[in-house]
């Protein structure tokens, strides 16, 4: 058996998290966004900074079927993905409720 050093996966590098939710909703359709960034204090140049926004629209079509389409896409600034982009879509349905209210 090997062991592997915890120490190979821990950064000492400081970062600055932040994010906002936007919601809508018109009768059983709602519309959920988030916004959120992952900033660098310092390494900037080499780890570059990120920006994410999640969009996720679903529709109540009854008390177990929820569909939802919904897309990701992360930004990237400064680092090796500088000026890159990842996107990412899907649509699926949910069998059970959430909650029960």
């Amino acid at each position: 058996m090997r062991w592997i050093s915890f120490s190979a996966f821990l950064s000492c590098l400081l970062f600055i998290s932040s994010g906002q939710v936007f919601a809508q909703t018109w009768g059983r359709f709602d519309v959920e966004s988030t916004l959120g960034g992952t900033l660098a204090v310092d390494s900037t140049a080499t780890i570059g900074r990120t920006i994410a926004w999640n969009t996720a629209a679903q529709e109540h079509l009854g008390r177990y079927v929820w569909p939802e389409l919904e897309a990701n896409t992360t930004f990237y600034k400064g680092g090796a993905n500088d000026g890159k982009r990842a996107a990412v879509s899907n649509a699926r349905r949910s069998r059970w409720p959430v909650s029960d209210s």
